[in-house]
């Protein structure tokens, strides 16, 4: 016979997972907000980042791409599948993303769309909250 499960552990990890889950929603809405604070508080200060174009520390790497940016006064970011697993205060998420830019303040006239895969490394601090450690982000298709 299997124990039942630990109530108190189950809803631990659900919580986890649901906060793991809103970083990305959180990091989207930063970023489509222009809201480079916003994006910044869902990394581990110095946390590395790997992107299409370029790599480096958080902070150096999205304040370069909030730059870039300013060629698209509008973007979405259509967040979706999530794939997830986390082992005590660290774990990894892998998560698809159709990203929409464009180049005009109406959002009509469509700059490109992007299929993204963002595969981060996570850790709970000691503060309790849940940040991303690593960023490795994948194009895998445009249309430009």
């Amino acid at each position: 016979m299997t124990e039942p499960p630990d109530d108190a552990a189950a809803l631990r990890r659900v919580l986890d997972e649901l906060a793991v889950a809103q970083l990305v929603a959180t990091y989207a809405s930063g970023i489509d907000r222009k809201d480079l604070a916003l994006v910044l508080s869902c990394f581990e200060p110095g946390a590395y980042v790997n992107g299409a174009n370029g790599q480096g520390v958080c902070e150096e790497f999205y304040g370069a791409m909030f730059d870039q940016l300013a060629d698209y006064p509008v973007s979405f970011h259509f967040v979706g599948n999530q794939r997830r697993s986390l082992d005590g205060d660290a774990g990894w998420t892998e998560t698809y993303c159709t990203a929409y830019h464009f180049s005009d303040e109406a959002g009509t006239v469509e700059a490109g769309v992007f299929g993204t895969r963002y595969r981060d490394e996570v850790r709970r601090g000691d503060d309790g909250v849940w940040r991303i450690h690593r960023r490795d982000s994948t194009i895998d298709w445009s249309r430009l």
